[in-house]
């Protein structure tokens, strides 16, 4: 037996040497697993307890520096320990005060930031002052929903208004989005909407960030008024990020169609946008008499290329896609003007510690998580088909065009399948014809509509973007017109029920496997893959579903679908519950024929796999319902101790603890978004 484990020891140090080279790769994958550590524990930990740890996990490398697994294994602790404090660190160095309970409010505050929402606005405010709260308990940040005019006001500006206010919104379900945790790291302390006209102070002071707030504002009414219709809006989307202004028809095209990462700033509208600047400098640069003679061009270029796509990079809000195409970017740029060669990898590694050191809480994102899995998985594949494609080139003679077109049809198809997994954990979405859609849109988007959205933008200072107008609108009708045709397909948009945390990690550690390592042991990576995939198929969906406000329930009828108590309430969790369900749409309780569940204007009373839960809005119906139910969920706000029930829930509990989901099985199982949890965001 100890000879055998001395064997399989001395084989894994082989293999190990033999993929030293990619060792640094898995810096940031340790970092990030622990910050999902941190992220995911229920008590807030002391600072100093993961401080501790990564110190020991750093004198035990020194110690064990000479045998070579226990090295390994300390290096391995000690970076998943330090991912754990940076994210530990970064929580409290962000932490600001967050409102309470809903209120009606005077503010007076500077206009950080103004978007499109719809058919208003959308304005952060920062240096609140307000006599609803005392100092120590005002939010630094406020999101408001602009319902009333907002005047003649910019970024920058000191402004007055009513507003009425709520907590950040926590997640509608156990394992959901949470915008409470991302607000807490924004340093959003309260969201509501406006009940007066805002009432301008005092102008802007001009500071950097109010600059590129304001010229972000001065596009945006140029794109609006040179392009026009919903064109401009989407203009508006590629260029500063700002998707409010799309009506939800073509929204809804573009996101069935596939093509939803467009409107997003992604990694591909910035690397569009260095290769304009590069190639366009290069070329102005050459033809001026004596510069190519004296200077060299192409190092000049890769720093105006720099220049101009962080320009791009702050005018598109700094989502965080963009930034990692931005430092990848700018690393292979600065590789030109030392005359070095990047390894893509590497700098992809390079990056992602970059964005998970300034901002940990970036993991969670669905920009961060497909836009790295992207990139990762194209630099993989063409790493691993460059050779054969050009074995095949040097063989037979193929047409640019034929070369080109195969290229982006690989592309698409490989950025589909290392993306599906985050689209469906996050969106609960597939594109099925996405494919297609993007091998038609992403040539026009290169080629047509950011050439000359870009120009526009140059021109816009000497107002003469009108020249470049109709080119550019004619590009993003064309985009527009594929992802109609696309989304009316069959099965387009179609969506998939919800995989949980354990199965997205599962998937993304095979996968990281897979890519990383260049020997044939990566293979094991498809088997992660393969066994979090069959388990989808095991995934069992909540039978009880019931809002933290208790305005909102669902449950499952005799044909496992999903209805609701209400289509009118809660709107956004209901649309939440029903996408991780898998369905299109969910019918209400009141108009469905589902005979599992009966109702009166007391309550309801739904019979599934042997249980009888008793859905309570009346306090008649308490002491009824009692005697003959298992499960009690009292929706009345009358506090009532039912001495028979297996289960009880009152409308405390879903204020206190958050949604709730109820499996009935052979037990009954509860949980909730808050289960005695005490974290800083909570």
């Amino acid at each position: 037996m100890q000879e055998n484990l001395i064997k399989y020891k001395k084989k894994l140090q082989k293999i190990l040497l033999e993929e030293r080279q990619q060792w640094f790769l898995w810096i940031p994958v340790l970092y990030a697993a622990g910050v999902l550590v941190y992220l995911a524990i229920p008590y807030e930990p002391p600072v100093y307890a993961g401080i501790a740890a990564a110190v020991a996990s750093f004198l035990a490398a020194l110690f064990f520096r000479k045998r070579n697994l226990f090295l390994y294994i300390s290096l391995m602790c000690f970076f998943v320990f330090a991912g754990f404090v940076g994210a530990n660190i970064r929580a409290l160095t962000v932490k600001a005060p967050v409102l309470e309970k809903d209120s009606f409010a005077s503010l007076e505050g500077r206009i950080d930031e103004i978007n499109t929402y719809k058919k208003g606005f959308r304005v952060f405010l920062t240096d609140i002052k307000s006599d609803a709260f005392p100092p120590d308990k005002t939010p630094k940040k406020i999101r408001l929903t602009v319902l009333t005019k907002i005047g003649d006001v910019k970024a920058g500006d000191i402004i007055s208004v009513r507003a009425s206010l709520t907590p950040p919104l926590k997640a509608v379900a156990p394992g959901t989005y949470d915008f409470s945790r991302d607000a807490y790291f924004q340093q959003i302390g309260a969201v509501g909407f406006t009940v007066s006209d805002f009432i301008k102070i005092s102008g802007a002071q001009n500071n950097f960030h109010e600059t590129i707030s304001q010229a972000r504002n001065i596009i945006s009414n140029r794109l609006v008024n040179s392009v026009g219709g919903v064109e401009a809006e989407i203009a508006k989307a590629l260029f500063i990020g700002d998707t409010g202004g799309i009506d939800s028809e073509t929204m809804a095209a573009i996101r069935n169609s596939g093509l939803a990462h467009l409107l997003s700033i992604s990694g591909l509208h910035l690397v569009i946008v260095c290769a304009i600047f590069f190639k366009i400098s290069r070329m102005l640069l050459t033809i001026i008499p004596g510069v190519p003679l004296r200077f060299n061009t192409k190092k000049i270029a890769a720093i105006c290329a720099i220049i101009g796509s962080y320009f791009y990079l702050l005018m598109s809000g700094s989502p965080v896609s963009a930034e990692r195409s931005f430092l990848m970017s700018a690393m292979v740029f600065i590789a030109i003007i030392f005359d070095r060669s990047g390894l893509p990898l590497r700098i992809v590694a390079i990056a992602a510690m970059y964005l998970l050191i300034t901002a940990p809480e970036n993991i969670t994102k669905p920009g961060f998580q497909m836009s790295f899995g992207a990139v990762i998985a194209l630099i993989s594949a063409f790493e691993w088909l460059s050779p054969h494609i050009r074995l095949y080139e040097n063989t037979r003679k193929i047409p640019k065009i034929v070369t080109n077109i195969t290229g982006t049809i690989l592309s698409s198809i490989v950025a589909t399948i290392a993306t599906a997994p985050f689209a469906i954990y996050h969106f609960n979405r597939n594109s099925p014809y996405g494919v297609i859609a993007n091998i038609l849109a992403i040539p026009m988007a290169s080629f047509g509509v950011m050439p000359f959205g870009v120009l526009a933008i140059i021109l816009m200072p000497l107002n003469l973007e009108w020249l470049v107008a109709w080119p550019l609108r004619a590009g993003i009708d064309f985009i527009i017109n594929i992802a109609q045709y696309v989304a009316a397909l069959p099965y387009a948009g179609s969506t998939i029920p919800a995989i949980s945390d354990w199965q997205l990690l599962i998937i993304s550690f095979g996968f990281m496997w897979l890519v990383i390592w260049k020997t044939r042991w990566r293979l094991f990576g498809l088997v992660f893959i393969m066994i979090a995939v069959i388990s989808v198929f095991f995934n069992k969906t909540p039978d009880i579903m019931i809002n933290s406000e208790a305005t909102l329930f669902a449950v499952k009828d005799e044909n496992g679908e999903l209805i609701v108590s209400s289509n009118i309430s809660s709107r956004y969790a209901r649309s939440i519950w029903v996408s991780r369900a898998g369905q299109v749409d969910a019918e209400s309780i009141s108009k469905s024929e589902s005979k599992v569940i009966l109702c009166d204007a007391a309550g309801c009373i739904y019979k599934k796999n042997g249980y009888i839960t008793a859905f309570i809005k009346h306090p008649a119906a308490l002491e009824r319902d009692c005697g003959n139910s298992d499960i009690i969920i009292n929706l009345t706000g009358m506090k009532y101790n039912c001495i028979h029930a297996l289960k009880q829930i009152n409308i405390y509990d879903l204020k206190k603890k958050g949604a709730h989901e109820i499996y009935l099985g052979d037990k009954v199982i509860i949980k909730m978004v808050s289960s005695g949890r005490d974290r800083v965001w909570e």
